[in-house]
């Protein structure tokens, strides 16, 4: 309502009397919890024991186990996935080989004289290693070959080297560290190497070291975790251990921790997601869980979500072609509410909210506001951000517009980011609708308009 006035007062605006009907409508409530893992799309087919890369704009996911009706199909097949469009397409490109349980990382060095103009995936499959580049959708089996055929290893890159740790020959696990030079084209056995055989980990590159999860070889289910360091190229255990023993979780890195998704323990493939910030050495169940319990998926993530496709059930013959995005945005603001402002003869539109719940996984960073405007007649208008606010703002006020109806909403920011783009509550936001009926037509006469009111307060883009 205006201050000082009852709704539906009479109130002045340029000398003239006007009329105006005011209502706020019901709030859309924001979710319990912004850290959500759920299915988005499908790949082709069931794939068990894939592999993948993100490129900055898609994923590319290599081979695969297909076991649907009873058979054993093995794959050759490149998919493209892209998270915006919820599109899974089948490259023309084929692999050198059909199989699953490979590796691959993701070099995003422009090498035109390589044949990688915009960057290539190198993919890691027994002695192969097969250099794939999107931009043309070609594919090249190197010179280069791996020692002792690993399959089932895990492997992070380091922005010029890929690192291949462990896995199993046929069916003999292998306790080896490899390492792969993409411009020279060679393959190195490091003289470190695991305690014993290890296979079926997950890992992630931290942007100064690695860091290994779980696996068998211990004898069986390892809750293990290990810190690789590639400038002294050392191995050393840490003393924190996974909450849980796990063979085949699926791993990524946000920036700040670790994120372990999936995995079997004792026989029974897990839903759980564990984060794991290795500096603090601490390790706790996040609040979702994956929509069901998988095991041998593939995971990336892209600068904003994690995004899990494949993988399979324990013991149960079908494997799954879902693909899941996990997201770890901040909360919705809570109790948003808009109210138009009267101060003398000038009027604006307020919007106002309590921060949202804290979470233990990000910091907010800040808030933006959007707005759109809901004419009468006519479809709303596309959301447009109008401010950008710090985390201690929890208010913001621009000018009241004279005619037609707007719709705000705010969403957090917190440091999660995919090539600057904000990570945003945006799905589970508050909503709010100021609905202004102007009963005297003097003001459009007259030439009356929102630029004749005072502007907004706070930074407007």
């Amino acid at each position: 309502m205006f201050e000082g006035e009852p709704m539906g007062g009479a109130w002045i605006a340029g000398g003239v009397g006007l009329l105006a009907a005011v209502a706020v409508v019901a709030l859309i409530a924001p979710s319990a919890s912004a850290d959500t893992a759920s299915v988005e799309a499908e790949l082709p087919q069931g794939l068990k024991n894939p592999s993948s890369v993100w490129t900055g704009e898609a994923v590319y996911v290599f081979g695969g186990l297909n076991r649907t009706g009873g058979s054993s199909d093995f794959s050759d097949e490149i998919v493209r996935y892209e998270p915006d469009t919820g599109n899974a397409t089948v490259m023309d490109a084929r692999l050198p080989w059909t199989g699953s349980s490979a590796t691959a990382v993701w070099d995003d060095r422009s090498r035109p004289e390589a044949g990688c103009p915009e960057g290539c995936a190198y993919v890691f499959w027994t002695d192969t290693v097969t250099r794939y580049d999107p931009s043309t959708d070609t594919v090249e089996e190197m010179n280069a070959t791996l020692p002792n055929d690993p399959i089932d290893a895990t492997t992070v890159w380091t922005g010029d080297r890929a690192y291949i740790f462990g896995g199993r020959d046929a069916f003999t696990p292998l306790d080896q560290i490899l390492r792969y030079d993409p411009v020279n084209d060679t393959v190195t056995k490091l003289e470190e190497s695991f305690p014993g055989p290890r296979e079926r980990m997950a890992s992630v590159w931290t942007g100064e070291e690695a860091y290994l999860f779980g696996g068998t070889g211990c004898p069986g289910e390892c809750d293990d975790i290990w810190r690789f360091d590639p400038d002294t190229d050392t191995l050393q255990l840490q003393d924190v251990k996974l909450n849980v023993s796990l063979r085949a979780p699926s791993a990524v890195w946000d920036g700040h921790h670790a994120f372990v998704l999936g995995g079997i323990n004792d026989g029974v493939s897990k839903a759980s997601i564990l984060r794991v910030d290795p500096g603090e050495e601490e390790i706790r169940f996040m609040d979702s869980r994956l929509p069901t319990g998988r095991d041998q998926a593939t995971a990336v993530w892209t600068g904003r979500q994690a995004i899990l496709l494949g993988g399979s059930q324990a013991f149960e013959r079908g494997d799954l072609a879902e693909i899941v995005h996990y997201s770890l945005e901040p909360n919705a603001p809570r109790d948003l509410d808009v109210e138009p402002v009267r101060e003398g003869d000038a009027f604006s539109t307020e919007v106002t909210w309590d921060p949202p719940k804290p979470t233990s996984y990000s910091v907010l960073t800040g808030y933006v506001v959007e707005r759109r405007s809901n004419a009468t007649f006519e479809a709303p208008s596309p959301w447009q951000p109008v401010a950008h606010l710090d985390p201690s703002v929890t208010s913001w006020r621009t000018s009241f517009e004279l005619t037609g109806d707007d719709e705000y909403r705010v969403y957090g920011v917190n440091d999660h980011r995919d090539n600057g783009t904000r990570s945003s509550s945006e799905a589970a936001v508050d909503q709010a609708t100021v609905e202004r009926a102007l009963f005297d037509p003097l003001p459009r006469l007259l030439g009356i308009g929102p630029e004749d009111v005072p502007g907004g307060e706070g930074r407007e883009e």
